[in-house]
């Protein structure tokens, strides 16, 4: 039933529901983009009170491996 009113709906009313749904994508991807970035400010701040790797990565769900590799670029 959902498609057969969507493929009735005028060429104006989809053009609108398009941009609609493209900008609620971009920022869904920014939010994303900033949570990561939180997170890394994190692993950042956790590296510099000494805090070990392993319990690094299970608190910022970060893998040890990109933990060792930002510690070595700091």
């Amino acid at each position: 039933m959902k498609r057969i009113k969507i493929e009735n709906l005028d060429k104006t009313t989809l053009t609108e529901l398009e941009r609609e749904m493209i900008a609620k994508e971009e920022i869904e991807c920014r939010l994303a983009g900033a949570k990561i970035e939180t997170r890394y400010e994190m692993v950042d701040a956790m590296l510099a009170n000494d805090i070990p790797i392993e319990k690094i990565a299970v608190i910022s769900g970060i893998p040890q491996e990109e933990i060792r590799k930002r510690r070595t670029q700091r």
